[in-house]
């Protein structure tokens, strides 16, 4: 037997345990080359779920997905109406529509004439006795295009509080810037009794009050107004006695205050 010294046994296990790892690295290159050989040789497709670039899809290619059109909802029908409301309905705008109309006229028409209420004077008293009173009463018409129509006029006389006989005086038409004349006679015993009375106690000079009343209606050429209330207040007339035959009226004409 040859004598060994220890570093010999130490390169032999060395070497006897390297050996081992040296072929598994062989093999393990051999086995890598040989694959990329293989892949060189015989490429495989990257798999993407996709099918490659020029071969044709397996199956049909699937229909677009279809959209379902729906129509707008038509609209709620009208409530029913029946015939003779529609008319109703319209009889009443047709009427509204005519008055309005009509109306408009009137005030163009009035604010190119402007019409004026007509001026009243009482311009003298007399009595008669035994219990008559005469009553001049002046009229004037200050308009230059419209005449004035005067229809159921009548005056009274007002002795303190207590009206005494009205009388009514003709109807009339006043032309444009005319002055008219009326006249009212007033026979009342009751007034003259009263009058009497209050001359007894020294009254020399008495006072009383005169009313006219009419209906008046403005015209120019075809336009016309309809007939108005007109009243006539003519206050504090104040009348002297002279003599026990007649009277004479204090101071000069009333002018009279004219409402419509």
């Amino acid at each position: 037997m040859t004598d060994r010294s220890p570093s010999t046994d130490l390169r032999l296990f060395s070497a006897l345990s390297l050996f081992p790892l040296l072929t598994y690295s062989t093999r393990f290159a051999a086995s890598d080359a040989g694959s990329a050989m293989n892949s060189a040789v015989d490429p495989k497709p990257v798999v993407t779920g996709y099918p490659a670039a020029g071969v044709a899809y397996p199956y049909p290619a699937p229909h677009p997905p279809a959209v379902h059109y729906y129509p707008a909802p038509a609209p709620p029908p009208p409530p029913y109406r029946s015939a003779s409301t529609l008319l109703l309905r319209r009889i009443i705008v047709g009427g509204i529509a005519i008055f309005l109309a009509a109306a408009a006229v009137t005030l163009v028409i009035w604010l190119i004439l402007r019409p004026r209420l007509p001026d009243f004077s009482l311009s003298s008293v007399h009595f008669s006795p035994p219990s008559s009173y005469d009553l001049m009463v002046s009229v004037y018409n200050p308009n230059s295009k419209i005449s004035i129509e005067y229809d159921h006029v009548s005056a009274a006389v007002l002795y303190g509080r207590d009206a005494f006989s009205e009388v009514s005086i003709p109807s009339f038409l006043q032309a444009k810037r005319n002055t008219t004349m009326l006249r009212a006679r007033i026979a009342a015993d009751d007034l003259a009794r009263a009058i009497a009375e209050d001359r007894s106690r020294g009254d020399q000079t008495v006072g009383f009050h005169v009313r006219l009343m009419a209906l008046v209606r403005f015209k120019s050429g075809i336009w016309r107004t309809g007939r108005h209330g007109m009243r006539v207040y003519c206050d504090d007339v104040s009348i002297r006695f002279k003599n026990a035959t007649g009277d004479s009226m204090f101071g000069a004409p009333k002018r009279c205050q004219v409402n419509l």
